[in-house]
């Protein structure tokens, strides 16, 4: 009896033990909340209490140790972006503009949202870090100075050249492409002439337009709390950035220590697939393809295009998508929403994975040795698709490319070609071959920032120094003085010399007359 009076009080203090977090998702995609969600779950099996600011509610029953502050209207992204550029690869400057853009308008909506507004003024709550998932939408962090909690941010896009410059690192452009241009590390002259161009025109946009955007709105949501800090020392104040990127998978680049990556952290155990979907690619002889676009709604045009290829394989077919009911589904398609994707990549049928060049997707089908196919929409998954088939497990299909001829190509190839998945299964066992997990990485370093209230120790005095201190201009500056009048000294003394010698010469000329 005693034995179980003492098990149920270590368990109740245990559970009880746990830091109190609270975690900020500011994006109305569902394959990014399936990142940060996995987190989310692990923290809450640790025993910590997660509070999280989001517009997608929990999918099952709420945990006992999980709060939601619901943003009631999610934003709709196609009222902002027209139809007509989804798929068009914009130049990295017109991301870069529209992600400011997406950014401000991210956050203000958030911000406006009554529950949010509620639980930004609410006094009697305290937590021990925040979290915030880093998309252009600093002015979220300032839940960070307001509760008095060191911050985290998790980036579920990729290694953005400021999470180097907010640690106190300059990304050397001489190697290192800005991400939404996807070059190598090896870049000719004119590539490193452009990826120059496109990193600097970023950096002025986010001081110049970004961050003071920013700044408006925390000064105009958050002044309750009196004086802000500024956003440039707000964002140099983030603890450790965690990253949805792999090490192997990136070109190597100098990094800080507070830089962190996870990359394919949310992938879960591989799970029994349901009877009616094991059975469906288990009797696939000549191998399964599956097909994720995530939440974009595919136009009837191109619809059309897929289902009259996809009908003429001799490959089955998975399609996860939203809508179920579409006409003229062939024999070989089964399409279903919410498909089980990491079990379904897992299984030693799925020969082919058609997808959008999503960080998430693509660790997934890294993980388990899947070519992609890629036909990228939006944003940074034009870069991801360049540094993938540059590595020579995908191949990438331009959207305004699509037809019929050139879809049933790349498929043809990718299926017949076996370089394309052997070079899958490299990458995998790359991938694989790691000290611990991504997720395992993720919470540690959580805990860690949690637990010493802060990451002081890994912030590098360089976030403190002037570019003019920082680039050893003013060690320079002295040089070039002390050579100018080290120089000059020079001069008069051989003047000085010559002058000497030239009187002494002349005294002796002197002497002889």
């Amino acid at each position: 009896m005693k034995f179980w009076v003492f098990l149920g009080i270590f368990l109740f203090a245990d559970a009880i033990s746990g830091y109190k977090i609270l975690f900020i998702f500011p994006l109305n995609a569902q394959n990014h909340w399936q990142f940060s969600q996995r987190i989310i779950k692990t923290l809450l099996n640790r025993h910590h209490e997660v509070t999280c600011i989001t517009s997608l509610p929990w999918p099952e029953s709420m945990p006992i140790n999980y709060t939601e502050v619901l943003v009631e209207l999610p934003l709709n992204l196609s009222q902002i972006l027209h139809q007509k550029k989804i798929g068009q690869a914009q130049s990295a400057l017109s991301n870069i503009l529209l992600f400011t853009k997406l950014g401000k308008i991210r956050a203000e909506h958030i911000l406006n949202s009554p529950n949010v507004h509620h639980f930004l003024h609410r006094n009697d709550l305290s937590f021990d870090i925040v979290i915030n998932e880093e998309f252009y939408v600093e002015s979220l962090s300032m839940f960070a100075y307001q509760f008095n909690a060191p911050l985290i941010t998790i980036s579920s896009h990729g290694y953005f050249d400021f999470f180097d410059r907010q640690s106190g690192l300059l990304t050397p452009w001489s190697h290192v492409s800005h991400p939404l241009l996807g070059y190598s590390d090896n870049m000719s002259f004119f590539q490193r002439l452009q990826n120059t161009f496109v990193s600097f025109s970023d950096l002025l946009i986010r001081n110049w337009i970004h961050l003071p955007n920013q700044m408006k709105l925390a000064r105009k949501h958050f002044s309750h709390l009196g004086e802000l800090p500024t956003m440039d020392k707000l964002v140099k104040s983030v603890s450790v950035i965690l990253i949805n990127m792999n090490r192997f998978y990136l070109p190597p680049r100098p990094s800080m220590p507070g830089i962190v990556y996870i990359g394919g952290a949310h992938i879960e155990e591989q799970k029994p697939l349901p009877v009616n979907l094991e059975k469906f690619m288990d009797g696939a002889e000549d191998g399964v393809i599956f097909v994720n676009f995530g939440t974009f709604e595919m136009p009837t045009e191109q619809m059309d295009i897929f289902l009259d290829v996809l009908g003429h394989l001799k490959q089955r077919i998975l399609w996860n998508y939203h809508v179920e009911s579409i006409p003229n589904i062939p024999s070989n398609v089964m399409i279903h929403k919410l498909l089980p994707q990491n079990d379904i990549l897992a299984h030693p049928r799925t020969i082919l994975f058609i997808n959008h060049g999503d960080m998430s997707h693509k660790y997934e089908s890294i993980q388990y040795g899947v070519p992609m196919l890629i036909i990228s929409l939006f944003g940074d998954e034009f870069g991801n698709a360049k540094l993938a088939e540059r590595a020579g497990y995908a191949k990438q299909l331009h959207y305004n490319e699509l037809n019929s001829d050139s879809l049933m190509s790349c498929i043809e190839e990718m299926t017949l070609n076996k370089s394309y998945s052997n070079e899958a299964k490299y990458m995998s066992s790359i991938f694989n071959d790691n000290l611990v997990s991504g997720m395992t990485e993720a919470i540690w370093w959580i805990e860690h920032v949690a637990k010493f209230q802060g990451a002081k120790h890994l912030k590098s005095h360089a976030i403190n120094m002037s570019l003019f201190s920082y680039l050893l201009l003013d060690q320079f500056c002295v040089f070039i003085l002390w050579s100018v009048v080290a120089a000059i000294l020079m001069y008069f003394l051989i003047k000085f010399v010559i002058k000497v010698i030239s009187e002494r010469k002349r005294q002796k000329r002197l002497k002889l007359y």
